[in-house]
């Protein structure tokens, strides 16, 4: 029912959605008085989602600081991977499709290239409401033996749907007398702090590796303050499934 419900409303939190929710309520409503403030409302919440300015400095602010490979000063056992990096609308099984977050995979692969970790756990199954059938973390391990990494080091938990069920998931298959802060974790920079709290009521207080960073440096050009950008209006939309995901999570006690 969580897991339900949760995707429902990340559906609902999405900037265009409450954009346009906001707007056609201003038409419904019978009093004009709140028709106009929530047209006023709706308008206003448009220009902030859609302005790359606004939405970069959020995101500067949310993203944890990058972390270079030259401050992990020493080897950790495990990097837990968590998925997340890979499309499923292709129906090719001979390859992956990868998004805009393969850095989780790419630097993974760098830390473990750099014996900066000894092993690789890659966590996360199908986290969609209508299963596609992919398990990726298993794909996932596929082009990591590709790319030269040993099977015997890789670890694969691939039936978690959300990161409280990796994160009781990897607890659970631990290697033996492997402790958390023996551990990197590797997911994207919007989603660490998410991601922290539930590895660490799940007892494992990993050292955060953030990657696929969305934010960039501040940018005072004229275009860049005033036009709309649909980088902003998906910048927003991480974000505020972020908050909701975390303000769930509280909720139901996995944070």
């Amino acid at each position: 029912m969580f897991f339900v419900l949760s995707k429902t409303i990340g559906l609902l939190t999405r900037p265009l959605v409450i954009v346009a929710l906001l707007l056609l309520l201003s038409v419904l409503l019978k009093s004009k008085y709140w028709r106009k403030k929530i047209r006023i409302t709706g308008f206003v919440l448009l220009f902030i989602f859609s302005n790359e300015f606004i939405s970069n400095l959020a995101m500067m602010a949310w993203e944890p600081e990058p972390v270079p490979f030259a401050a992990v000063d020493h080897t950790y056992d495990v990097g837990i991977l968590l998925c997340g990096v890979a499309a499923s609308a292709k129906n090719t099984p001979d390859r992956i499709h990868f998004l805009g977050s393969s850095d989780r995979l790419i630097h993974t692969f760098q830390l473990f290239h750099q014996g900066r970790i000894r092993r690789i756990l890659i966590s996360g199954g199908d986290g969609r409401l209508l299963s596609t059938g992919q398990n990726e973390a298993r794909d996932l391990r596929d082009i990591l033996v590709t790319m030269g990494v040993p099977d015997s080091l890789i670890l694969v938990e691939g039936i978690s749907r959300n990161t409280h069920e990796s994160a009781l998931a990897v607890a659970d298959m631990m290697p033996p007398g492997v402790e958390g802060k023996d551990c990197l974790l590797i997911t994207s920079a919007f989603h660490m702090k998410r991601s922290v709290g539930c590895f660490r009521k799940a007892g494992i207080e990993a050292v955060p590796f953030p990657t696929d960073f969305k934010s960039i440096p501040v940018s005072f050009q004229p275009g860049y303050l005033l036009i709309p950008s649909e980088e902003a209006l998906f910048n927003w939309r991480l974000l505020l499934k972020e908050w909701t995901g975390i303000a769930a999570y509280m909720a139901a006690g996995y944070i």
